[in-house]
This record gives structure tokens, sequence and C-alpha cells, in this order.
């Protein structure tokens, strides 16, 4: 009975034009929201909680920082500063750090500082910034 009532409404809106567009205009209605329903929901897994917080809890690392948090890394600063160009080039190994500054040896012990003028001997630290 009820099937032969829905199948007569349904004849009945496809004679009339202005009934089928307000079923089209419903049926789009339901559709795009059940789009943007979808999206909300799927996306709220990789929002803040999931891809940010491997990163803040240093998970996440490309490349590796051991070396540097042991002491043992390399460096070479260039710093041009009222057209005089400083440059500081070494390598460390924990607290001790032997550089080179404008073609002058230094060695680095703790918070001492040594230049080599064919003896090392105390100086200040050589590195003004």
């Amino acid at each position: 009975m009820k099937i032969i009532n829905l199948l007569k409404k349904y004849k009945e809106i496809r004679k009339d034009p202005q009934k089928r567009a307000w079923v089209v205009l419903g049926f789009y209605f339901i559709f795009f929201l059940v789009l943007i329903i979808f999206i909300r929901v799927g996306s709220s897994v990789n929002r803040g909680s999931g891809r940010y917080s491997n990163y803040q809890n240093g998970t996440n690392i490309k490349y590796n920082l051991s070396e540097i948090i042991n002491g043992n890394y390399q460096f070479n600063y260039n710093i041009n500063l009222d057209n005089n160009i400083y440059s500081y080039t070494g390598s460390c190994n924990n607290y001790n750090c032997l550089f080179n500054s404008n073609n002058i040896n230094y060695y680095k012990n703790h918070d001492l500082y040594f230049i080599h003028n064919s003896i090392w001997s105390k100086c200040d630290n050589p590195i003004k910034f």
C-alpha cells in the first residue's frame, strides 16, 4: 500500500517542474551537508593533536643533534658590520675549541682563551659577538 502511494507521489512530482526543482534543491542541500560533516570530522584527527604534538615533544626530528648536544661540532661565522668583516672558523670538542679568527689561531678551554703567537698565551675573548 505504502509503495503504491510512493509511486503515485513520484509520478506527480515528475510531472510538476516546480516540485521537481524543490526535490533537486533538497538533494543538493543534503549532499553538501553530509560532505561538510565528513570534512569536519575527518580533518579533526590531523589537527594540532597529531602532527604538531610530535614535533613539540621532539619525536619528529629530521636530523641528529646528538653531536651538538655532546659539544662536538664545527662552525664557520662570517659577520659584516660597518664594512668590517669578522670571520670565525673552528671546531669544538666538549669544552675545548680551536678556532681561527682573521688568520690568528685561538684556543678556548671552558672560559679561558689563548692566542697563538709562537707560544700559547692567555687573552680576552676574541669573539666580539
